[in-house]
């Protein structure tokens, strides 16, 4: 009976500690880096960006919810597997967790880097961009004084 009630005061504050990292680590990443660096940087930078911070918010993800399921405070893992209202979110997050590291993260990552070079192979350089037929400013010049569209 001692070694649980010494137990439960060491896994409740590790628990509540562990659940809002990983809370507040989500909700960071997705209401704030993201639409922030979206919006503040160019594709590239922000691709970039992405593909650096990705894997490390998906380890610490999977780290965090690890330590917020083995951390269940009063009988520790074991009421996991007693009460599933207690186990099946903690499956879910897990699943999910895991997906995101193995899958979903090295494909996004793979395919940030092709969009990279393909935009960068497709894309116009500085003379055909200046001297386009479809410019106002090289029509005038052509004496074709075309009207804006």
């Amino acid at each position: 009976m001692n070694l649980s009630v010494n137990l439960g005061r060491f896994l409740a504050p590790l628990h509540l500690l562990s659940f809002s990292a990983l809370l507040g680590a989500q909700l960071y990443q997705t209401f704030i880096v993201v639409k922030v660096s979206f919006s503040a940087l160019p594709r590239s930078a922000f691709t970039t960006l992405q593909k650096r911070l990705f894997p490390i918010y998906f380890r610490t993800q999977s780290l965090l919810l690890f330590i917020t399921a083995i951390t269940v405070p009063v009988q520790g893992p074991l009421a996991l597997v007693a009460n599933k209202a207690t186990w099946i979110p903690f499956t879910v997050a897990g699943a999910t967790a895991t997906l995101n590291l193995l899958v979903y993260g090295p494909r996004t990552r793979q395919l940030m880097t092709e969009r990279i070079h393909q935009s960068a192979s497709n894309a116009p350089s500085r003379k055909q961009r200046l001297f386009s037929a479809d410019m106002p400013l090289f029509n005038y010049y052509r004496g074709q004084r075309r009207e804006m569209r």
